[in-house]
């Protein structure tokens, strides 16, 4: 299959590019229509355009997790790991969904504004549970041991990594519900606390972004080492085998 012929850690490149691009833009749009307080066509736009990405970034994920679960098995028959990120690459797509849906809705919001809500805290709901998830898929992948299962080698990066995507998360989910809340009450002057609780959450998705692709720098450090150290063995194996006789060259070398 052509995806095999690709590096093991392609897909996680491209994924964690896309997270940087999305959560950059995401908190630049955000950024710019609180402070000149836009909200027209074009924001709607861009917005639909960076709810596709994430979509296009879970997807990216998903392929990652199927090279590694799936694909880089030692044997077909061998039970598939990583069950736990699968379960959070569920809930990222569902999440990512749910966003673009209520991205699509916002094209009018006085008459959707409700569903855009409930689609908002739906999604951001899944992004928690994704982001719980991967941590219990990170913990138990420390007490694993495959080809691809070294995230011991980086334990405090990724800690810090799945430790803000959780936070940011958790954010936006208090914003959300915030944003239920004043809705529901009719209150608009309170909507500032949420945008500032929104963008909060941006600059944390940012920073976890940057994070992400230095797990993706030490996971590829430590990937050529182990290639590098298999390569070495199998270099002295081959000259074993094809020398057999060459460790006892000084011993009869010494009898002549």
């Amino acid at each position: 299959m052509r995806i095999l012929q690709i590096s093991p850690l392609f897909w996680n490149y491209w994924a964690s590019v896309v997270y940087i691009l999305g959560s950059i833009s995401y908190m630049f749009m955000d950024s710019f229509c609180l402070i000149f307080s836009v909200d027209n066509y074009a924001s709607f736009v861009i917005y639909i355009i960076l709810a596709n990405l994430f979509v296009i970034d879970a997807i990216l994920y998903a392929i990652d997790w199927y090279t590694y679960a799936i694909l880089l098995r030692k044997h077909k028959n061998d039970l598939i790991n990583y069950r736990s990120e699968l379960i959070a690459c569920i809930f990222q797509h569902f999440g990512s969904y749910c966003y673009l849906l209520g991205a699509i809705l916002a094209l009018d919001k006085t008459k959707y504004m409700a569903k855009i809500l409930i689609l908002n805290i739906i999604g951001i709901f899944s992004l928690v549970l994704e982001a719980i998830f991967t941590i219990i898929g990170w913990q138990i992948s420390l007490r694993t041991s495959t080809y691809l299962s070294h995230k011991h080698f980086v334990h405090d990066i990724y800690f810090w990594g799945h430790t803000l995507n959780l936070t940011a998360s958790l954010m936006y989910l208090l914003a959300t519900i915030l944003a239920g809340i004043f809705f529901r009450m009719k209150s608009i002057k309170y909507s500032l606390i949420v945008q500032l609780l929104q963008i909060i959450g941006d600059i944390i998705y940012v920073v976890d972004s940057f994070v992400y692709m230095g797990c993706y720098m030490e996971d590829k450090r430590s990937i050529e080492e182990n290639r590098e150290k298999e390569s070495i063995k199998e270099n002295i194996s081959h000259q074993v085998y094809d020398n057999p006789g060459q460790e006892l060259e000084p011993i009869v070398n010494n009898k002549k």
